[in-house]
């Protein structure tokens, strides 16, 4: 080293002197802080200072004169454009030593032979306990040194000499004090790049082909001088073809195969390029190439040229004469591909011929007789094995016809050359050689010629070579001549060097003869080489070395055509042609030390050339100058973040949210952070490696000590260089953690019974811990769902109401007890602990005495008995009020009581006076047989489901006879005049008189005669029972109606009813039923009276040809509730039984439920007054708590399973269905798209899912109009009626959806692209915490990033503590408008909703799908609405016929079309003429959808068509249409 050989005696005051620089030039302040006992510049002798001066210039390249010493304690600062100069020198200066052998370094010495230290045992970890320091002024660089401490569980020191705690520490365990060891030595430096020592042995090295995957091919070692990870040596190919891979191990590099090789096709020999790469910061590489030979392994038997040798032969042919040959060849190589011929067949054939094994050459042996001319066949195989092991063979077959000696075979004459070659780049159509033959008879000079294609490319099979007749009359001057030309430009010497080609010369008397050809390719310098590109890298400083060996791939084949040269391109520059080396052979070298300061990485352009003119190819090498870890880390303050508000919720182990930005102009930097101040109580941690502060304790804002406000000292240190500090400011903010509290935790409160209705009885009251009390608590007051059925508390002030009355009675002791609740920041906070409110009813005498016994209040005497023969009855009364308010109570006859009865009766009272009631006592005279017996007449309706009713009891026979129980008395016979086939289907029980019905009965009206015998009194009679048998479908059953009737049961519904004059509430009811739907009576089939809690359940259908569909039965009867129940004299408190509907009731709770009725096959239902009787279906309501299909499809197709005509099928083990076409039907057969102009139709409502989605795709005609409502029709019918809807509509283009679930009304809006053109589909999603509703592609984009436009998700309001998920809908899902029902302002105002929506006109256009979660809606199955369902392909009307579906089903039905009439009474047909009116019209829905007529405005004169007269009749009147349309 220059500096120190010639200047020994400066170089120690030269350390003194660069630290001191660095101060000035980089931080003196901080130099100033750390260093402040080192020796000053100032205090040097003044030979010191010259000498460092003069060292200075000579590392700068001055010569020293002329140097002044300035008066100061720091040396001159160079001017501002040469200090960036002087840096960089010194960083130099500084690697060239950093990369020094530390032998003959001087021993390192601390400055101190022992140090101490003091510390409080409760220091934070990561606090600096002391700093050690070398006494050797040559060590300068603390980057250059490794200092170790022994106790490295509990302490560590960094490159500075600072020694820090890593736990904390403990004065009991270690007896108040740590002995500790430090030692210090040189840092090892990543000085030597890998080197390949056997990178030239590598060359050439051998695999066999078919190896498996994982085959080992070569392990290759890399040699690395530095030492620990810098001498840690990897691998990877720098083109592994995919076929192979490399495994570091052991420092060793393992080359093995990925995928079987394959040495016939083009897997022949690889050029690898392995590199290695060491382990240190900035990693060093070199490389190795060499090429891998595929050796071959015997797996392709020789092939023949041809299946079939033919050759004709002469009776004269001389013994020894050769007759043909046959060739093969094998894909394999060396002794693999020799082949050894041989000749198979039948003895007697193979007495005549021999084959050469070599030359496949088959000669005669024996001479041929004269009498087998063209009589002889000679049948062989010629066998060819390689000699491979094992040994492969093929077989070609061999056919030889001997002829006559005058009907020889052509003769060749002459081949021009005689050894054909030809260049490998020759072109098309050039001559190869020429063949001349003679015909060998007399009168024919013909000769053919055919080139025969073998099997393999070497034999033509790719058609290289083609024939043609030869036209030089001086080469084939006394015979026919054929020119081998090249057909196509298929030559190739790389792939094949020879060709074996066989013509094959045929004379007039089809004489054969067959010659082989052998055509020798010649090489030619045709490929130029190819370069693989390469990213090195060489460590900065460095002397000259080699890079790497380039090594480029030549395909040739002739080794004077891969003579390979190496230079540079010219492009290259002339800082990289100064800088580098490239010798011929490819070793790329530097010439000289790089300095990354300079350039971080050079572009070298490589060229290769084999010599000839094109064949230069240039490849870029990038060589990347490797940097060392020389500058000292800053904190950048503009782009960090250093100041921060945390909540003091903030999780442990979570984000601060600081962010420490460090700027370090090294590439590899080791950064090492630490919190070297100001972390009381250990709250935060900061990541060594990232620098991420996180929290690392609980912090609380209410322990102000502590919590409220930090100042961190942050320090980050590089590895190498001083470290940096900065300070960080984190405040900590107050949240919402704690629990608010009642003021008292139990309340007593008092009402009366009965007297305080409706009042507020008392309040409650919360506070919040985090709020001082002088401030509104913003506290929500809230009580459970059970709760509110009878009390109320207001959600601000905790005001606690009652609902109604209480009653003392109904209460356990008389006292109810809630719980309130109370919820924080306005009930977005915590729930307090809930408060105990004990109220206590205060009892009045509000109930009346009751009779105790007898039971029941009922009593039986016998008639006829004297009344000394009469047990008395004892009556006793109770009163459940206690006290003086209840019994004994005193008694006497009602005064109402008729005279009659008092003369039979007499009361004896007892007990106390009071307040009166009237009390019923029954008393039953009981009964005799002595009344006489009379004919009676009765009815029984039996609905049997499906035929399936087993044979059963219906009913029993009625006569007329006062006497009640004397049925013990009489016998019962089917009277003769019954019909035969009646009887065969019912029997009478002889006894009884009960009729069981048979299983199997038909449908129909039977007649049953009874004779009926007395034979206590010796009377008879005949009772006659009318039998109606209905049977019912599964649709008439599934489309049904239900209701729940109050007050009444199902045995009163069949008696005859005085206020109904003389009618039975059963027929009223159908009677109801068939007005609502202008339907005869007798098309209403009430089938199931069931008795339930409070009155009877009732089920029902409608039919004309096909059922109503359940949404209508419901919807339609829920409008005319009010006027049916009137009619009945009943309240009806339900209709649409379905639990799910109702979340307070349903089975499932808050969750999905589906609900489901099923036919109780085994157990009818029977119901029977006197009279009547009726034979029901029994059915029994099901529920899953799913949203899923109830069943499973099923795998038998049955009638109804695909739907609109389809036909099903089994496909797969799957059904399908058949329909009309794929575009308009789902996958049954659903009609997806539907056309609605100003009409709407209903079709069921979703099903009650949580996580459900509904969507629907439309094209609108117009602005603005309904898409879809569905929820209720009629005002606030019963209190927990529910409340749920859903409202969606298009106004102004801009989307809109109502929804409400319960918890409080929603509204979504969503602007779309104003496009009558457009598909729009709307998708709504409602979960368990929020809804979202989205616009697929709406057209617009967002343009100030505050989201998608097209896309929101809002919470559930926050008006309830118990929000619902679920869309409880009972009522139709009405689509393209709305039918008549109170405005939306009545219903908002009835069901308390929070929004009014608003009425918007009906939609125009298409409904393309519409679904809820997997389920598609059949567009067609609805049966009720104010116009004609169809397809969106159907062409606009623009007439004036609007229809009312009243019947659909296309298998069968009829459609009722109807004119649409406004409430003024004139007709909607604006287009008609006053003297003309739109008529009704009647289509049989067999007509296919071309057949369907479009009328307007007929005559009305015309009347009413039928179905038939309607098809011809309307040709006649279309000149009276005004709109044919």
């Amino acid at each position: 080293m220059v500096v120190l050989k010639e200047y020994q005696n400066a170089f120690i005051c030269l350390a003194v002197f660069l630290r001191h620089f660095c101060a000035v030039a980089c931080s003196k302040e901080y130099y100033d802080k750390d260093y402040e006992n080192m020796t000053t510049f100032s205090s040097l002798t003044s030979s010191t200072k010259t000498d460092v001066l003069k060292a200075v210039d000579v590392f700068n390249g001055s010569s020293g004169r002329g140097s002044r010493l300035p008066d100061t304690s720091y040396p001159r600062i160079p001017r501002r454009g040469h200090q960036e100069h002087h840096r960089h020198h010194l960083r130099r200066f500084h690697r060239h030593l950093h990369r020094r052998n530390t032998i003959g370094l001087p021993r390192l010495e601390f400055s101190e032979s022992e140090y101490r230290a003091e510390v409080r045992e409760d220091v934070p970890v990561r606090t600096p306990v002391l700093q050690v320091s070398l006494a050797s002024p040559l060590v300068f660089v603390a980057s250059d040194i490794d200092f170790r401490v022994s106790d490295e569980d509990n302490f560590s020191i960094d490159t500075s000499g600072v020694l820090y705690n890593t736990r904390p520490l403990d004065y009991e365990q270690n007896k108040g004090y740590y002995l500790l060891k430090i030692s210090a030595e040189y840092k090892e430096e990543n000085s030597h790049k890998p080197f390949f020592p056997e990178c030239a042995a590598y060359d050439g090295i051998h695999i066999k082909e078919n190896v498996t995957e994982g085959t080992p091919v070569l392990v290759v070692l890399a040699t690395d001088k530095d030492r620990g990870d810098n001498g840690i040596v990897s691998y990877f190919l720098l083109n592994d073809f995919g076929k192979f891979t490399i495994h570091s191990s052991n420092l060793h590099g393992q080359i093995s195969t990925t995928m079987r090789l394959d040495r016939d096709g083009e897997d022949k020999e690889f050029y690898l390029t392995v590199v290695a790469r060491d382990g240190g910061f900035e990693r060093h590489q070199d490389s190795c190439s060499f090429k891998v030979v595929v050796d071959d392994i015997n797996d392709n038997p020789p092939l023949f040229d041809r299946q079939m040798y033919e050759e004709t032969i002469s009776t004269d042919h001389i013994a020894g004469i050769p007759v043909l040959r046959v060739t093969a060849s094998d894909r394999d190589s060396g002794s693999n591909a020799e082949i050894s011929f041989s000749l198979q067949g039948n003895p007697d054939d193979m007495k005549y011929f021999a084959i050469d094994t070599d030359a496949g050459i088959i000669t005669l042996t024996s001479p041929l007789e004269k009498s087998m001319g063209n009589r002889r066949m000679f049948e062989m195989r010629a066998r060819a094995s390689d000699k491979g092991s094992p040994a492969l063979w093929s077989t070609a077959e061999v056919r030889i016809q001997v002829v006559s000696s005058d009907d020889l075979p052509p003769t060749i004459v002459r081949q021009v050359p005689r050894f054909p070659e030809v260049w490998e780049n020759t072109t098309e159509n050039t001559d190869v050689l020429t063949l001349c033959a003679r015909s060998n008879i007399a009168d024919s000079s013909l000769v053919y010629f055919t080139l025969l294609n073998g099997n393999t490319p070497d034999t033509n099979s790719d058609g290289t070579f083609a024939v043609r007749r030869h036209g030089d009359s001086e080469v084939c001057h006394d015979s026919t001549g054929v020119t081998v030309f090249v057909a196509s430009r298929n030559l190739d010497y790389e792939m094949i060097q020879e060709y074996s080609l066989t013509i094959q010369i045929v004379n007039d008397r089809n004489a054969r003869l067959e010659k082989k050809l052998q055509v020798s390719i010649l090489d030619v310098n045709d490929n130029a080489p190819l370069l693989q590109q390469f990213d090195g890298s060489v460590l900065e400083n460095v002397d000259s070395m080699l890079i790497t060996t380039i090594q480029a791939h030549d395909k040739d084949v002739s080794p004077q055509f891969r003579q390979l040269r190496y230079s540079f391109d010219p492009m290259a520059s002339g800082d990289v042609r100064q800088k580098f080396a490239l010798k011929s052979n490819g070793e790329l070298w530097t010439t000289e030390p790089l300095d990354r300061e300079e350039f971080k990485q050079y572009k070298i352009p490589i060229k290769v050339t084999d010599g000839v003119p094109g064949h230069e190819r240039m490849t870029i090498y990038w060589i990347t100058v490797q940097d060392l870890n020389d500058v000292p880390p800053v904190f950048d303050h503009l782009n960090g973040i250093y100041e921060v508000e945390l909540p003091e919720n903030r999780e442990v182990g979570k984000s601060t949210g600081v962010k420490l930005a460090v700027e370090d102009s090294d590439v590899v930097n080791l950064f090492e952070y630490q919190i070297v101040e100001g972390n009381g109580e250990q709250k935060f941690r900061i990541d060594e490696v990232t620098g991420e502060i996180l929290v690392n304790k609980v912090l609380d804002y209410d322990h102000p000590v502590y919590d409220r406000n930090f100042t961190l000292r942050i320090r980050v240190y590089d590895g190498a260089n001083p470290p940096a500090e900065t300070d960080v400011i984190i405040a900590v903010t107050n949240v919402n953690d704690l629990q608010p509290v009642f003021e008292k935790s139990n309340y007593t409160f008092s009402v009366t019974e009965n007297t305080d209705c409706n009042v507020t009885f008392g309040k409650v009251s919360a506070l919040d811990p985090d709020l001082p009390n002088s401030v509104d608590q913003n506290m929500l007051y809230y009580l459970s769902p059970i709760e509110l059925h009878n009390f109320t508390i207001d959600s601000k002030t905790g005001d606690l109401s009652l609902k109604g009355c209480l009653d003392h009675e109904s209460a356990k002791k008389g006292i109810m007890t809630l719980y309130p609740r109370a919820n924080d920041e306005g009930g977005r906070g915590h729930d307090a602990d809930p408060a105990t409110v004990h109220l206590v009813i205060q009892d009045l005498n509000d109930n009346h005495p009751h009779i105790h016994l007898p039971e029941n209040g009922y009593a039986k005497i016998m008639e006829n008995l004297y009344p000394e023969d009469v047990e008395s009855i004892t009556i006793k009364l109770d009163d459940v009020d206690g006290g003086d308010h209840g019994c004994p109570c005193t008694m006497e006859f009602d005064p109402g009581t008729p005279a009659s009865w008092l003369e039979k009766f007499s009361l004896q009272i007892g007990g106390r006076g009071g307040g009166g009631i009237r009390l019923p006592l029954t008393l039953e005279v009981g009964d005799e047989n002595d009344s006489p017996m009379s004919d009676g007449r009765s009815e029984i309706k039996v609905y049997n489901y499906q035929g399936q009713f087993p044979s059963m009891v219906i009913g029993a026979v009625y006569m007329t006879d006062l006497d009640d129980f004397d049925l013990g008395d009489k016998i019962f016979e089917v009277d003769e005049t019954t019909s035969s086939n009646v009887a065969n289907y019912f029997k009478v029980d002889r006894k009884s008189g009960n009729i069981t019905m048979f299983k199997g009965t038909p449908a129909g009206l039977h007649l049953l005669r009874v004779k009926v015998y007395d034979i206590l009194r010796v009377e008879a009679a005949v009772g006659e029972v009318s039998i109606n048998v209905v049977d019912l479908n599964f649709s008439s059953v599934m489309n049904s109606g239900s209701l729940t009737l109050a007050d009444v049961k199902s045995q009163q519904m069949l008696r005859t009813n005085k206020a109904l004059g003389g009618e039975t509430l059963y027929e009223r009811l159908k009677e109801e039923i068939a007005r609502i739907h202008e339907i005869p009576p007798k098309n209403v089939d009430v089938f199931n009276m069931q008795d339930v809690e409070g009155g009877v359940q009732i089920r029902y259908n409608c039919h004309g040809s096909p059922y109503y569909t359940a949404e209508r039965l419901d919807g339609l009867f829920m409008r005319n509730r009010l006027q049916v129940s009137k009619a009945l004299g009943l309240d009806i408190v339900m209709v649409d039984i379905n639990a799910c509907l109702y979340e307070s009731k349903s089975p499932c709770g808050g969750r999905s439920c589906q609900h489901s009725v099923r036919p109780n096959l085994t157990a009818p239902l029977v119901v029977a007054s006197s009279t009547a009787t009726m034979v029901g279906v029994d059915i029994v309501d099901e529920y899953t708590c799913d949203c899923g299909e109830l069943e499973p499809l099923p795998s038998v197709c049955f009638s109804g399973f695909c739907y609109n005509g389809g036909t099903c099928g089994v496909i797969n083990n799957t059904l399908k269905c058949q329909c009309i076409d794929d575009h308009n039907y789902g996958p049954r057969c659903e009609l997806k798209n539907a056309r609605f102009e100003k009409s709407f139709a209903w079709y069921k409502p979703s099903k009650v899912c949580d996580n459900a989605t509904f969507s629907i795709s439309f094209i609108s005609n117009s602005h603005s109009g309904i898409l879809l409502y569905m929820g209720p029709i009629v005002e606030l019918p019963w209190e927990d009626y529910p409340k749920d809807f859903m409202y969606v509509f298009l106004r102004n283009w801009v989307l809109v959806t109502y929804i409400e679930l319960g918890s409080g009304t929603e509204k979504i809006s969503i602007p779309v692209e104003k496009n009558s053109n457009r598909i729009f589909q709307l998708i709504v999603t409602w979960k368990e915490k929020e809804m979202t509703f989205e616009v697929v592609d709406c057209g617009f984009n967002s343009t100030d990033g505050s989201g998608d436009p097209c896309k929101t998700s809002v919470p559930y309001p926050n008006i309830s503590m118990y929000p619902s998920f679920l869309l409880n809908v009972q009522g139709p899902l009405q689509v393209g408008g709305l039918a008549p029902m109170p405005s939306f302002a009545s219903l908002s105002a009835s069901y308390r909703w929070n929004l009014i929506p608003p009425k918007v006109a009906s939609f125009s256009g298409c409904i393309l799908e519409m679904r809820h979660n997997d389920f598609l809606y059949d567009l067609n199955a609805t049966d009720y609405g104010s116009g004609p369902v169809q397809s969106c392909d159907a062409p606009r009307p623009r007439g004036c016929l609007r229809a009312a579906v009243h019947h659909h089903n296309p298998s069968q039905s009829l459609l009722l079309f109807r004119p649409s009439v406004k409430s003024s009474g004139t007709s909607s047909c604006a287009s008609c003429s006053s003297n003309r009116s739109p008529i009704e019209v009647v289509l049989w829905s067999f007509l296919p959808p071309t057949c369907l007529l479009k009328l307007a405005c007929i005559h009305s004169q015309a009347g009413r068509y039928n179905a038939t007269n309607l098809l011809f009749d309307s040709l006649k009147t279309q000149s009276q249409m005004k709109s044919p349309e």
